[in-house]
């Protein structure tokens, strides 16, 4: 089934990032000196291990603006009652609105998510890509620009996962391409605006940079449209 593929997209990030997010540790070998009873002085080599935790200056409790490439996929219905999914691009923007209290790390977030995604469906029959049909519909085209709050609890330093809620701003070059209920017959561009939830896993893995995993789905009944992308998150410093 072709929703096998967001499930195993979305866990195999998941196992990912748990690994990508262990603490670096390094040990370390001393050499010592040791005086013997009789006044005379030994050398003797002695080993003693330390654990030295890698800690970025820049942590996701300091984030206050993402910019986040991304690429994964979208399922959608399409006008034939089809299930079927294509290679979704972008690029996401996050903005927190909590303040930043140098002295003491910010747990939690609260603030908003949008960008834009695009996705070349090409027509019912063409493959991930969008490409290998020329029929009709071959040069239909997806964007989705995301209007999001976006609520989220700095499990540590290093990890952080958020709810995101809102609505999506849908745009199909040719309204038959997908499923979203009324108007989708036409062969006409259209514009919806319709509501969606999602949420985001982000690990980070280096100063000013994490990773992330974000699931979402557009809420339409009896045609919701899901999407799974993977992200490389630039987080400047203010």
């Amino acid at each position: 089934m072709k929703h096998n593929f967001l499930v195993l997209s979305v866990t195999a990030v998941l196992f990912a990032g748990s690994s990508i997010a262990q603490t670096a540790t390094e040990t370390r070998t001393t050499t010592t000196t040791s005086e013997s009873t009789t006044g005379g002085t030994t050398l003797g080599t002695g080993t003693s291990y330390g654990v030295n935790s890698y800690e970025p200056e820049f942590t996701l409790s300091d984030q206050t603006l993402g910019i986040t490439p991304q690429f994964g996929s979208v399922t959608y219905v399409d006008s034939a009652g089809e299930v079927d999914n294509r290679a979704l691009v972008g690029v996401g923007v996050d903005f927190n609105l909590v303040p930043n209290n140098k002295e003491e790390p910010r747990r939690g977030y609260l603030g908003v998510n949008t960008g834009v995604m695009f996705s070349h469906l090409g027509s019912s029959n063409s493959n991930f890509w969008g490409s290998g049909d020329a029929g009709n519909g071959g040069g239909s085209n997806l964007v989705i620009i995301p209007a999001n709050l976006k609520l989220g609890l700095n499990a540590s330093d290093s990890f952080r996962w958020s709810l995101r809620g809102g609505g999506n701003l849908v745009y199909r070059s040719a309204s038959s391409s997908i499923n979203l209920g009324n108007g989708s017959s036409t062969a006409e561009s259209s514009w919806k605006l319709l509501p969606n939830v999602g949420m985001d896993f982000e690990w980070q893995v280096g100063d000013h940079v994490s990773i992330s995993a974000r699931p979402d789905v557009t809420i339409r009944p009896g045609s919701n449209m899901f999407t799974a992308t993977l992200g490389a998150t630039i987080m400047p410093a203010f």
